[in-house]
C-alpha cells in the first residue's frame, strides 16, 4: 500500500472513470458536490485547490480515495467534510484491514495539515456506508432531515463526527450545507 496526497494524471483518470461509471454514485453522493457525469468533469474536480485528496493505492492501482472538501476555519480551528470512495474491487470484508489503515492514515494526514475537526454525512438509505463509517471510527450524532439532494431527490442524512467534542460545530456547518443544497435545487 502507498498513500498519495497528490494525484498523478493516471490516478485521476482511473478514479474519474470509475466514479463516473459507478451505478452507486448518484444514489450515494449528494448532487451539491459537483459530480459531473463525464470523467473529464471528475478530472477538473481533482485539480481544484479546495479539495484535499488522499489516495491509497494497492500495487499502484487506486483502491480507497478520501478527500476533504468544504474546508473552513472557526475560532476552534480548521474543519473539513470528508468524502470517501472505495473502488469496487476493494469493497467487501477481504479488504477491511486495508480500508481501516487507510482511514487512520488519512486522519493523521489531515491533522498534520491543521484540520482536526472532521465531519461526514451519509444518505440515510446507504446502509453499507453508514456501517462502514462506524467501523472506521466515525461517531453518529444524529439524523438531519432533508439534508441534501441525492440523485435529484431531497433526502435525509446521518451526520458523523470523528470527535464528539466537535458535534456542535458539525450541526452548524451541516445546516450551512443543507441550506446551500436546497438553494441550488430551486
Amino acid at each position: 500500500m502507498a498513500y498519495l496526497t497528490t494525484l498523478s494524471p493516471q490516478h485521476r483518470h482511473i478514479l474519474a472513470t470509475a466514479l463516473a461509471a459507478d451505478p452507486l454514485r448518484k444514489s450515494n453522493f449528494t448532487d451539491m458536490f459537483p459530480f459531473p457525469d463525464q470523467a473529464a468533469g471528475w478530472e477538473r474536480l481533482f485539480q481544484r485547490n479546495d479539495v484535499m485528496p488522499f489516495l491509497c493505492t494497492a500495487d499502484h492501482d487506486p483502491a480507497v480515495f478520501h478527500w476533504g472538501h468544504d474546508i473552513g476555519e472557526t475560532a476552534t480551528g480548521m474543519y473539513a467534510w470528508i468524502g470517501t470512495y472505495v473502488l469496487p474491487a476493494f469493497r467487501g470484508k477481504a479488504c477491511g484491514h486495508m480500508r481501516q489503515a487507510t482511514f487512520d492514515t488519512m486522519v493523521q494526514y489531515f491533522k498534520t495539515q491543521g484540520i482536526e475537526q472532521l465531519f461526514g454525512a451519509v444518505r440515510i438509505t446507504n446502509h453499507a456506508a453508514r456501517k462502514y463509517a462506524r467501523k472506521m471510527g466515525w461517531k453518529p450524532i444524529g439524523l438531519y432531515r432533508d439534508w441534501g439532494i441525492f440523485g435529484g431527490e431531497l433526502d435525509d442524512a446521518e451526520i458523523f463526527v470523528l470527535r464528539l467534542q466537535d458535534q456542535a460545530l458539525a450541526w452548524v456547518v451541516a445546516e450551512e450545507r443543507a441550506l446551500a443544497s436546497r438553494e441550488r435545487a430551486l
